[in-house]
């Protein structure tokens, strides 16, 4: 098969695992989604690869056998659980475009984002690896790793860092190459991580808001804390009510309208 077609079903595979691994693990939202869909992918790769170590059989038809596989689980899983309740992409997309019309300032941020994803994609796919910590031993310990059959011991190493870093962070790495065998596909992995985590970010920092916001209510928040439970785990000055106000009133949206506290927070 040629690379493009390797590449095609690489991905196909990959999504489906994020998408119906989110569903198995009953995810609701659109960021819960995308978190738990990358964790449930990721470990999967994990998993097979180590298992694959096991009898030095790192080839491509086992790897992209063993993705097959754990799609048909997750599918399967997926099944079982409830249907209701799944994440709505379009809703999501409506929610940004109220947004960026009652905050103008937020239109040109996305371009600018927008734009630093696409010169990123474009570096990844146009321009082989050239850094030293690539050189120097992600790659290099790959390369080792796929030469041996498994992620074991690497002898005689030049470097300290091919044999005492954790692994599992080039798994990734080690799956779309040793499928692809383009090394500059492999700066992919990390960008996908990247947003990844930025979506994190984003999904703490609302959940943080919502929490905040509750307490400077004097009320529960979502998660069930109060102002005095709020003042034995965190400092004082922290959990000063006028300092709550403040920090609440520059995390909620321009509107009248009183927060709904009794929700979840990841549904706002």
């Amino acid at each position: 098969m040629s690379v493009a077609a390797l590449s095609l079903l690489l991905l196909v595979l990959a999504v489906g695992i994020g998408v119906f691994g989110a569903r198995a693990v009953g995810a609701v939202t659109v960021v819960e989604s995308l978190l738990s869909g990358y964790v449930v992918t990721f470990g999967a790769v994990v998993l097979l690869v180590l298992g694959l170590s096991l009898a030095h059989a790192l080839t491509t038809a086992a790897l992209l056998t063993g993705l097959a596989g754990a799609l048909f689980a997750v599918v399967l899983i997926a099944r079982l659980r409830s249907r209701s309740g799944r994440a709505s992409v379009r809703g999501l997309w409506r929610r940004a475009l109220a947004t960026t019309r009652s905050e103008p300032l937020l239109a040109p941020l996305f371009a600018v984002v927008a734009g630093t994803v696409a010169y990123s994609i474009a570096l990844a796919i146009g321009t082989p690896p050239t850094n030293w910590d690539s050189l120097t031993y992600h790659l290099a310990r790959i390369g080792f790793w796929l030469q041996q059959g498994s992620v074991s011991y690497i002898g005689n190493p030049y470097n300290e860092a091919l044999n005492g870093y954790p692994p599992n962070g080039e798994f990734g790495q080690l799956l779309v190459f040793r499928t692809t065998g383009d090394e500059r596909l492999m700066g992919l992995v990390q960008l996908v991580a990247a947003v990844v985590c930025a979506v994190g970010v984003y999904g703490l920092a609302r959940r943080l808001a919502n929490e905040w916001t509750a307490l400077s209510q004097d009320g529960p928040t979502p998660s069930g804390w109060t102002l005095a439970a709020c003042r034995r785990e965190i400092p004082a000055w922290a959990c000063d009510r006028q300092t709550m106000r403040l920090i609440a009133k520059s995390a909620k949206r321009r509107s009248t309208q009183t927060p709904q506290i009794t929700r979840s927070p990841w549904k706002q």
